[in-house]
């Protein structure tokens, strides 16, 4: 077990400035300072700095220069966050974070002095969520009177901290790592994700994801994305087109200039801001003959041209991947959606399965993941995390989930929310724990459901409905009005 530092480079007080305005770095600067007067005596000394790679901040490594003669191990950081997002709370913590979970076994201190607001706020929110992570400050030298520098401890006190906001170990990870762009969330995702992976690298096939909806279509464009070498540096553009009309949808993803129409004012458009990166299209099914039109001549050429100007033309080096909960090749067939689109998008193909398809095995798998990620997600501790009753379970696992992965997921996640420990079958929204199979009050419908609530409770084993059922309730029957909902 080691004690390593952590911290951000401090841009305004690491350095000074020499008269051209060429960087110095600063020995009585904020981390200076703490290493003439021997504040700092750690295994590691991890410094963080928003830049993506060395030698894109040379005020970075000029102070990294500064400090190696005084720490003991220095080690760059280069977590590749925007200027315009240092200020984006979500941003911090997600790349911090994965800093931390590196290292479960060792004492980290995060000195928390430098940075932006929104770098302090999530030293404090994951020092509440990390046992193994303490934080501290420092009064600069103008506030001590000439005395050396001081750590101030900034106590987490767990009991001031909501419930649900509860700090979790990172071994509550081991299992799934699915914060890492390498991870295959589940088995019964892993034929999309090494389909994709191959995809990735090819320098820009369009591809075309298709399933129903709630399958993870996005998800697997992003990891499309996120292996893409080159175009992950930027972020991926998604633009869904069944939410916009044609006009709307033309200069979302061409742009405009100022004068196109009323009010028109000068826009990139998606093609121009995912240039060198990746443009993801939602929903291509749902778009016009017009701008099926519109959308091959662009995929076509690499060239577009912004609504109202008639004479310009930009290049751009875009992958454009597509999705559709659509059976696009009968559109194709019926004459809805051009050919030679769909033929264009289709180079490159994800077919997702819906959750009901899955084998059982695989189902549970994925329930399994999504309830570890809504415990994390809620910082519920792993010794408090929900379990779930017999029954309760039964049904869940007897639910189609029209919905898909993303009903299970928000499913799951309800129950976080409203369940203390047990999650019992009261807890389950009224669709699931009574199946939707006819509503009408007939008698023989209402047998009909009450048969297969029985054989749901029965964990699916016909024999032992047949028995509970009694008189009348021959396998047979049971058999009958199963194959009858479920076909099988």
């Amino acid at each position: 077990m080691s004690r390593i530092l952590l911290s951000w480079i401090a841009y305004n007080h690491d350095f000074t400035f020499r008269e051209n305005g060429t960087p110095i770095f600063n020995e009585q600067g904020t981390h200076g300072d703490c290493y003439k007067n021997n504040l700092f005596k750690y295994s590691e000394h991890i410094l963080l700095s928003q830049a993506s790679k060395m030698g894109e901040d040379n005020r970075f490594e000029r102070v990294i220069r500064g400090l190696q003669p005084y720490a003991n191990k220095l080690t760059p950081y280069y977590l590749n966050i925007s200027s315009r997002d240092v200020v984006d709370l979500e941003v911090i913590m997600n790349s911090v974070e994965k800093v931390v979970i590196k290292y479960p076994k060792d004492d980290l201190e995060a000195y928390v002095s430098p940075g932006t607001a929104a770098m302090q706020t999530a030293w404090y929110l994951l020092a509440v969520r990390f046992k193994n992570l303490k934080i501290f400050q420092v009064d600069p030298p103008k506030f001590r009177n000439g005395k050396p520098p001081q750590k101030r401890w900034i106590k987490i006190i767990e009991s001031d901290v909501p419930k649900n906001i509860n700090y979790y170990h990172e071994t509550s990870r081991k299992k799934t790592n699915y914060n890492t762009k390498e991870t295959i969330v589940t088995k019964s995702m892993e034929r999309f994700y090494a389909r994709a992976k191959k995809i990735a690298l090819t320098h820009d096939a369009t591809t075309l994801i298709l399933g129903e909806t709630g399958t993870g279509k996005e998800f697997i464009a992003r990891y499309i994305h996120e292996q893409s070498a080159g175009r992950s540096k930027k972020d991926m553009i998604s633009v869904n087109c069944a939410q916009l009309g044609d006009d709307l949808l033309e200069s979302r993803l061409f742009g405009t200039v100022k004068g196109a129409y009323t009010d028109a004012i000068d826009t990139p458009g998606a093609f121009k801001e995912a240039n060198n990166s990746t443009l993801f299209l939602d929903e291509i099914g749902d778009i016009s003959e017009k701008m099926q039109k519109t959308l091959l001549r662009a995929l076509e050429t690499k060239e577009i041209s912004p609504v109202g100007d008639f004479k310009s033309k930009y290049k751009v080096d875009v992958r454009v991947i597509a999705a559709t909960h659509q059976k696009l090749f009968d559109l194709v067939k019926e004459g809805k959606f051009r050919r030679d689109l769909y033929h264009r998008l289709y180079i490159a193909d994800v077919e997702t399965i819906p959750y009901k398809f899955l084998p059982e095995q695989e189902k549970q798998e994925l329930f399994e993941f999504i309830n570890e990620k809504m415990r994390v997600k809620y910082r519920v501790p792993e010794n408090k995390k929900l379990s779930y009753s017999k029954d309760a379970l039964q049904t869940i696992n007897s639910y189609d989930f029209p919905g898909n992965i993303r009903e299970l997921k928000h499913l799951i996640e309800r129950l976080y929310v409203f369940c203390e420990s047990e999650v019992v079958l009261e807890d389950l929204p009224n669709r699931i724990k009574y199946l939707e199979v006819k509503k009408s009050l007939k008698l023989e419908d209402a047998k009909e459901r009450h048969i297969l609530m029985v054989y749901n409770m029965c964990n699916k084993n016909y024999d032992e409905a047949a028995k509970i059922l009694g008189k009348g309730g021959k396998q047979t029957i049971v058999r009958k009005v199963v194959k009858k909902y479920y076909g099988k």
